[in-house]
């Protein structure tokens, strides 16, 4: 998945139906959606942290590796990927590729449920959606403390999104951002290869695993929101053999995080090839916004 920045807007139409009492049920897989629709979230305006930037980040479907936790009608999930004739969009469809993809077996829920991205770890059926009984779930999902650097864009599993539907069947499922960014210029010609950020706060978890609620009430207000499970206090952008960058103009790095504040600032360690380590400290409190990147000012590494 890549965050681009993308100027246009996409309109979403969701539709309604009665919803289905809950209940302990099988599934055969032909009784699930072939086809689901997944509409991206239009993010609003960066957030500028210094200088002017007015370009929006979109989210954009993967047809090679995007594969979406998918809870149709059961609390387990199934392998969903994205259809290639629909992807590099912000709109696609998502559809089983195999009937060993689809989950039989789970307790029956209301709606449609789904997460992106799947984890890594995770077979059919592993990851269980819990209802809440109002239109709302809590889903297992994760911010990653390890990144990989994707140039100009927010590594996918940095980027958690999420979506429900209004019933079951409601196939046009609109996926709502999670987290938001950060997003670190470095220039001085340095081969950078890895970047770690953490709160100045000795002992903030900023990062790792973590329940997340979304809710179907209102379906264009409502927003998910998050409590960490995990106990990661540090982020790590690897960035492979290394990131080269020009002496005199900024290469943008950027990180996911999730949406929190840093009420004493927050400190950044560039470590390059050869193994020497800067860091970077910013002692007035930030604060990262869901659906936002905040631009940090260029450093020289």
């Amino acid at each position: 998945m890549k965050k681009i920045i993308y100027l246009s807007i996409a309109f979403f139409v969701l539709s309604a139906c009665q919803k289905e009492e809950a209940g302990t049920t099988t599934y055969a897989p032909s009784d699930v959606p072939a086809v689901f629709v997944a509409a991206m979230e239009d993010a609003p305006a960066t957030k500028i942290h210094t200088g002017e930037y007015d370009g929006k980040y979109r989210v954009l479907w993967d047809g090679y590796t995007d594969v979406v936790a998918m809870c149709a009608g059961l609390d387990a999930s199934s392998k969903y990927r994205v259809k290639g004739a629909t992807a590099n969009t912000p709109v696609a469809n998502l559809y089983a590729e195999k009937d060993s993809d689809v989950a039989t077996e789970g307790n029956a829920i209301p709606d449609n449920v789904a997460y992106y991205p799947y984890p890594n770890t995770s077979k059919v059926g592993d990851v269980t959606v819990v209802s809440n009984g109002d239109g709302s779930y809590k889903v297992p999902g994760a911010f990653s403390d390890a990144q990989t650097y994707l140039a100009g864009s927010i590594p996918s599993r940095g980027f958690p999104i999420v979506a429900v539907s209004d019933g079951l069947e409601d196939h046009t499922l609109n996926f709502k951002n999670v987290a938001g960014g950060i997003c670190f210029n470095v220039k001085g010609g340095a081969r950078v290869k890895s970047i770690s950020f953490k709160s100045n706060e000795a002992d903030k978890v900023i990062a790792g695993s973590a329940d997340i609620i979304v809710s179907n009430t209102d379906l264009e207000t409502s927003v998910p929101t998050y409590e960490f499970t995990g106990s990661s206090k540090t982020i790590t952008l690897n960035c492979g053999a290394a990131v080269v960058t020009d002496s005199d103009e900024a290469t943008p790095f950027y990180m996911g995080v999730a949406p929190q504040t840093f009420p004493q600032g927050f400190s950044v360690t560039l470590t390059d090839a050869d193994g020497f380590s800067t860091t970077f400290t910013t002692e007035k409190e930030q604060k990262i916004e869901r659906s936002h990147i905040l631009n940090m000012p260029a450093i020289r590494f």
